[in-house]
């Protein structure tokens, strides 16, 4: 089984994908030179009969793993292998490289591991991503403005509501403090045109009182006008 999958291996050396055969005991069988160059390995590494656990240990001593390194990564990464039915993405941030890896059992015990280089794809997603909250937060800041913008405006319309509102009062109550003065002068117009003598001087005092008799009637309109403002 092991020529097998040796020759199964080397008819795929031109495939972009990697290719792994391991045993049921994960010593390796066959690889072809896509999985060598995807992990970067020397070739006395993967040599029929190498050790998954040998191969892991490896990569992570060489930081191929990000900062996951020692026993841990190894452990991880065994228990990945052996129990990970999905597909799993592997990042490999010294090579810069995204892996998809999905494993599947053969009938005695052993698995055949397909790697492939997924990270173009894997780029064009996060740039979406991004491009996704950076409009998403755009949209954001920009409903808060205008949320700041219309709590303004209403701020400014209630308070030039309660200026002409306090206007109006302010009218409205002064309106006995406006009149009393014409009145007086109204008053003294009707004195005089009774007191003086002579056709022109008459006129005159008839004219003034009537001039002020219609100043009268017009602040006497602005004041129930602003009567009916306030309430």
């Amino acid at each position: 089984f092991a020529q097998i999958a040796h020759q199964f291996a080397l008819t795929l050396d031109h495939a972009q994908q990697g290719v792994t055969v391991f045993d049921r005991d994960l010593h390796l069988l066959a690889c072809n030179r896509a999985f060598q160059d995807i992990f970067d390995l020397p070739t006395e590494l993967v040599q029929p009969g190498a050790r998954l656990e040998d191969i892991i240990l490896f990569n992570a001593s060489r930081g191929l793993y990000g900062e996951q390194s020692g026993e841990g990564v190894v452990a991880s990464r065994l228990q990945s292998f052996i129990y990970d039915t999905d597909p799993v993405r592997l990042r490999l941030p010294t090579r810069g490289l995204v892996i998809d890896i999905r494993s599947n059992h053969l009938p005695d015990g052993g698995r055949v591991t397909t790697y492939t280089d997924i990270s173009d794809s894997v780029s064009a997603e996060e740039a979406l991503a991004q491009a996704n909250e950076t409009l998403e937060k755009r949209v954001k800041e920009r409903t808060e403005e205008l949320t700041e913008a219309n709590s303004a405006l209403a701020k400014a319309k209630a308070e030039a509501e309660d200026a002409n509102l306090s206007k109006t009062r302010f009218l409205a109550a002064a309106s006995h403090d406006i009149l009393q003065p014409l009145n007086a002068a109204r008053l003294y117009a009707s004195s005089l045109v009774e007191r003086v003598s002579g056709e022109e001087a008459i006129s005159l005092a008839r004219n003034t009182d009537a001039s002020l008799d219609a100043v009268e009637e017009i602040i006497t309109a602005l004041l129930d006008i602003s009567r009916l403002d306030s309430g």
